[in-house]
């Protein structure tokens, strides 16, 4: 993108365009503003700035002017921030450009937030909201909910912020209905729109109601996929069909229909002023423990010590998403497109890291969880989560997780109900496969792929483990395990629809594949 923009600009300076030769330095500005470069970011927009004042381009002017202050907000200047949003807003207001003006407007609101002055904050998000309600724009009405939401919360006044962050979170669903089936245009509008579901959780354990944050928590989780699998199950898949998030009755009987204990994990993030600044960091894990009997208990854990470095003892800073892919290397996984030699295990690494996430996951409610290591007990990761290894989760006596408990994964309560009542409809299995047929794949024959972009194509490792657990597996399930060149993509993907039970075996001890 940078050097598109440098070259539009070096064309609007030899034909002597200076309107766009602004432009580009505008936006050669905002993508180094992406880029965290906010040093180069004032420069191009300063350079814009300059040329739109030759030209007497005030809504150029203006621009140059709000991300001037973007720019300094990014630094922790928020002086100079706020200075640079209100000129932006008084020519916003001179030239009548209404959605400007709001944007100047959310921008000071943000600002004054960081300073800690939530009343101007929640003054200035309260203007932006009703100028993007005066003039249609909805995805403005929402940004403008949230950021009210969260000054009201740290204002202290919980019970407009909870009323303001429905509000939003209804804007958003109804700018995600409109966008009919595209899923994966659903998926990149939800991660925009996940902190509101977030900040709305954080109000409503405040105030104590923690049912109501575990709906809150299962409202805003696998949204996308949990449209797909209703749609599959629809008499009328073509069809957009409309399904409402469960209630906390409704998750208690799901628990019950699946005779197991639930356990869903939701990650909040909070803002912390570091060395000045304002920073978003993790602040909090909320967990919430469903039993098969209908009891829902609430527990919570602390992300902060991973990240807040205090005294000479402490360990280097770290996150969430680092301490699980560490943890994961650990036990020689590796991610996707990895061909080297699996890094060389330390036996003491290992057991520390996973004893510090059974700690942040499991120590907290391990009260609540069954003792009979028969009775499943299904795990409700949310986004880095999903990769924790958590049958080899240790507790301090140095014993696996998955030698007290039967684990399974699902990415939301509501995907396992909606699997349940596809499961009722499909036939049940007997003797031989017949009347449904178990799918059971295991150590295909392995492609070859780079080991990086241009280097010769390596055959990945065959997995000899995954064939021997596969055969097993299939034993079981009275059913003959497919294997090595039988186990092709246009072959499994022809049998996927007829079967009742699908196994994809895909572990050895170091390697990770897919369907070639």
């Amino acid at each position: 993108m940078g050097e598109q923009e440098k070259i539009q600009d070096a064309i609007a300076r030899e034909i002597h365009d200076r309107q766009s030769e602004g432009k580009a330095l505008g936006n050669l500005g905002l993508a180094y503003i992406y880029l965290g470069n906010y040093a180069q970011a004032i420069d191009y927009s300063k350079q814009w700035l300059a040329i739109a004042r030759e030209i007497h381009d005030r809504p150029s002017e203006g621009k140059a002017l709000g991300n001037l202050g973007i720019a300094y907000y990014s630094l922790g200047d928020y002086a100079q921030a706020i200075d640079y949003q209100k000129q932006w807003l008084a020519i916003a207001r001179e030239i009548h450009d209404r959605r400007s003006e709001g944007k100047a407007l959310g921008n000071l609101g943000l600002a004054y937030y960081s300073l800690g002055d939530y009343t101007q904050a929640t003054d200035y998000h309260k203007q932006f909201l009703a100028i993007a309600r005066e003039i249609h724009d909805r995805q403005g009405e929402g940004l403008a909910l949230n950021n009210l939401g969260v000054a009201l919360r740290q204002s202290g006044n919980l019970a407009e912020a909870e009323k303001t962050l429905i509000e939003g979170i209804k804007v958003w669903e109804s700018l995600r209905a409109g966008l009919g089936s595209n899923d994966a245009n659903k998926v990149s509008i939800f991660e925009q729109q996940a902190r509101t579901y977030r900040a709305l959780q954080q109000v409503l354990i405040q105030e104590n109601k923690t049912d109501a944050a575990l709906e809150i928590a299962e409202r805003g989780r696998a949204r996308a996929f949990v449209e797909l699998v209703a749609r599959r199950l629809s008499p009328n898949p073509t069809e957009a069909t409309p399904i409402t998030p469960p209630t906390i009755e409704q998750i208690k009987q799901i628990a019950k229909a699946q005779n197991s204990t639930l356990v869903q994990y939701s990650i909040i993030y909070d803002e912390f002023k570091v060395q000045g600044k304002q920073q978003t960091h993790e602040s909090e894990l909320y967990i919430w423990v469903i039993k098969p009997t209908g009891e829902v208990t609430f527990r919570s854990s602390d992300l902060k010590t991973l990240w807040q470095c205090k005294g000479d003892a402490c360990v280097a800073p770290t996150t969430l998403a680092e301490l699980v892919t560490s943890s994961r290397e650990s036990i020689g996984v590796r991610g996707r497109g990895g061909l080297g030699v699996a890094a060389k295990v330390d036996q003491a690494s290992q057991t520390k890291q996973l004893q510090q996430l059974h700690q942040l996951l499991i120590q907290p409610i391990a009260d609540l969880l069954p003792t009979n290591s028969s009775e499943s007990v299904i795990f409700i990761p949310q986004s880095e989560l999903f990769l924790v290894p958590f049958p080899a989760l240790q507790d301090k006596d140095g014993k696996y997780l998955i030698e007290k408990h039967t684990i399974l994964t699902a990415p939301s309560i509501q995907v396992l109900d909606l699997t349940h009542k596809q499961g009722e409809n499909l036939p049940a299995l007997t003797k031989g496969g017949q009347g449904g047929v178990a799918l059971v794949v295991g150590n295909p024959t392995m492609p070859f792929v780079p080991p990086a972009p241009g280097e010769k194509p390596q055959q990945l490792p065959s997995l000899p483990g995954a064939e021997t657990e596969a055969n097993a597996i299939a034993a079981v399930l009275n059913t003959k395990a497919i294997i090595g060149s039988y186990a092709t993509k246009s072959a499994i993907v022809q049998l996927m629809p007829k079967a009742r039970i699908i196994h994809l075996e895909r572990r050895s001890s170091n390697h990770d594949w897919g369907l070639a």
